[in-house]
C-alpha cells in the first residue's frame, strides 16, 4: 500500500486455481482517502497482468513535478501508471511525517 497526498494505491493478488502451481494475476487499485471513493480519472481497479503478480509499487516524482507509480511484476516486467494526485492533502501538501516510526538523529 502506498499513500501519496490523498491517493492510496494498493495491489491485490488472484492466485491460480491449481494448488500445485505458482503464479496468478494482480489488480491495482487507486482510492481517494478523503472520501473512500475511486479516483475520478482511473477505474477503481485495473487488471495489471493475468500471468504475473505485483511484487512492488513505488511512487516517483518526475522532473516536471508529476507523480507516477512504478509497478514491478513477478515476471520482471515494469510499467508506470499516472493516477490522479490531489496535492492539497490534509496537511497542505507540505513536508510531514508519513510513517509511524520515530525519526532519530
Amino acid at each position: 500500500m502506498l499513500l501519496q497526498f490523498t491517493t492510496l494505491a494498493f495491489a491485490s493478488t488472484i492466485p491460480t486455481g491449481d494448488a500445485c502451481s505458482s503464479g496468478g494475476g494482480s489488480w491495482i487499485y487507486y482510492l481517494d482517502v478523503k472520501n473512500g471513493g475511486i479516483i475520478t480519472n482511473n477505474p477503481a481497479g485495473a487488471l495489471f497482468n493475468t500471468g504475473s503478480l505485483i511484487v512492488g509499487l513505488s511512487w516517483v516524482h518526475t522532473s516536471t513535478g508529476d507523480s507516477k507509480i512504478i509497478v514491478q511484476g513477478s515476471n520482471g516486467d515494469r510499467s508506470t501508471a499516472t493516477p490522479q494526485v490531489d496535492g492539497s492533502g490534509a496537511s497542505g501538501g507540505g513536508a510531514h511525517r508519513s510513517s509511524w516510526r520515530e525519526l532519530v538523529d
